[in-house]
């Protein structure tokens, strides 16, 4: 209760002399410092949410249910050293719009719910979601759940109706799951290294969205003419293309190759094709495969970068 103006506090010759507490803590924490603490104070949190919008509470261990209510202002934040959050935790944390739950493996139907008014949910050690649970989350704009091994038909289903979906640990999918993927606006399938000519085709009827296989190391001619069907592709793991290769991918309107070191004459001009094209492991072109690039939206090495500038 606010003390009455004139009226002395009993307790007012001590507060006088003993200052705030954690006072001076307080005006010392910054995002940086709170990055590497596993305990923050009340005081401390509150400081943090009136300078900064996002919060990376990275090793943060544990949260009360007060401090829950807090963080759950910020605009968001992760919290990926946690492994137990209750019901309640999770609905006050996710009055923010963009969460990341690194530490939890769990996920309860009353979580995934409350998770569900976010735009923004990644889960990255989540080992297992039901198809009721994807339900739940169908609103979400992006969803992460990169400790994902596997999924169901059903899992592949509920996912698809989801804008953006990331599964980067994701080792074994099938041709099915892929067409039933293929709806969302991006999908992002880090884990897979190699593929299948039956997945390449599942993936190649995706025409309009974009697809992220940067974990792929190698294709075969077949396959990159299925991808080339895709309006966006990134490839980013591959470290050579043949001249067949870059022919078919050059169909993509936006496409990633940023683990290339060099290109042939004959792929500089395939790729000229594409719209926007992201070379940035390549900083040496000759004059031809300079004009050739020069048609693109391009982002490449610097060297090669200013050869390309000569013919714009």
């Amino acid at each position: 209760m606010a003390e009455q103006p004139g009226k002395k506090n009993a307790h007012e010759s001590t507060n006088a002399t003993k200052p705030i507490l954690g006072k001076e803590d307080v005006e010392k924490i910054d995002w940086k410092i709170a990055k590497t603490r596993k305990q923050l104070s009340d005081n401390e949190l509150k400081h943090l949410l009136e300078d900064n919008t996002y919060l990376w509470l990275d090793q943060l261990e544990s949260l009360s249910d007060h401090q829950a209510a807090l963080l759950g202002t910020a605009i968001g934040f992760t919290l990926d050293s946690i492994t137990n959050l209750s019901d309640h935790q999770i609905k006050l944390l996710t009055r923010a719009k963009s969460v990341s739950f690194g530490g939890l493996v769990a996920l309860t139907d009353v979580q995934a719910r409350s998770l569900g008014k976010c735009e923004n949910v990644s889960l990255a050690s989540l080992e297992s979601i039901t198809p009721s649970q994807c339900r739940a989350l169908r609103n979400v704009k992006l969803l992460e759940l990169d400790g994902l091994k596997k999924i169901s038909n059903e899992v592949a289903a509920e996912l698809g109706k989801i804008q953006w979906i990331q599964l980067s640990a994701l080792q074994e999918i099938t041709p099915s799951q892929i067409e039933l993927l293929n709806t969302t606006y991006s999908l992002r399938l880090d884990g897979l290294s190699k593929l299948t000519d039956a997945q390449a085709s599942a993936f190649g009827k995706n025409k309009s969205g974009q697809v992220i296989l940067n974990g792929l190391s190698q294709l075969t001619d077949f396959q990159a003419e299925q991808l080339g069907n895709i309006y966006d592709l990134n490839l980013s793991g591959l470290k050579r293309i043949t001249d067949q290769q870059a022919e078919s991918l050059g169909r993509c309107k936006l496409l990633g190759l940023s683990g290339l070191t060099k290109l042939s004459e004959a792929a500089a001009a395939h790729l000229s094709n594409v719209s926007m094209l992201r070379l940035e492991g390549i900083n040496q072109l000759s004059e031809s495969q300079a004009k050739h690039l020069s048609r693109c939206l391009l982002y490449i090495g610097p060297e090669a970068h200013k050869m390309v500038e000569k013919y714009r």
